[in-house]
């Protein structure tokens, strides 16, 4: 089997990790896929990001898609780009809180990200 390359965190361009603009870059690239990092707002809007606070230190979880700084991704801008590079695989990385805190916003996080995956129609490539 031929060793496979994707960018984790979408690193490795002149755009910030795990941004729209780096996403887009790399799915255009020679690379075989990206790696994003996803989170869950309060109001259930999936972004991509690494930590659990935003760039200005609000906790994700607890903060409303439109009250995250307005650069902020979310995982279904990246869906939308991706499903003209089939040839592309997305490894999705769900950044979740530990299970013993709250289980069902986790188990609602993975349905949601689950369900766009299905609705976009990129089962394949993840």
């Amino acid at each position: 089997m031929t060793p496979q390359i994707i960018a984790h965190r979408c690193s490795g361009t002149c755009y910030p990790d795990n941004s729209y603009d780096a996403a887009v870059a790399l799915l255009k690239s020679a690379l075989y896929g990206i790696d994003i990092d996803i989170h869950m707002t309060l109001d259930e809007a999936a972004i991509i990001q690494h930590n659990s606070t935003s760039s200005t230190g609000q906790e994700i979880r607890y903060t409303t898609y439109s009250d995250l700084p307005s650069s902020t991704p979310k995982l279904a801008d990246v869906l939308l780009v991706a499903r003209k590079y089939p040839d592309k695989m997305i490894n999705i990385e769900l950044k979740s809180i530990p299970i013993r805190q709250d289980s069902s916003f986790n188990k609602r996080f993975a349905k949601r990200v689950v369900a766009m995956v299905e609705e976009y129609g990129l089962a394949d490539q993840i």
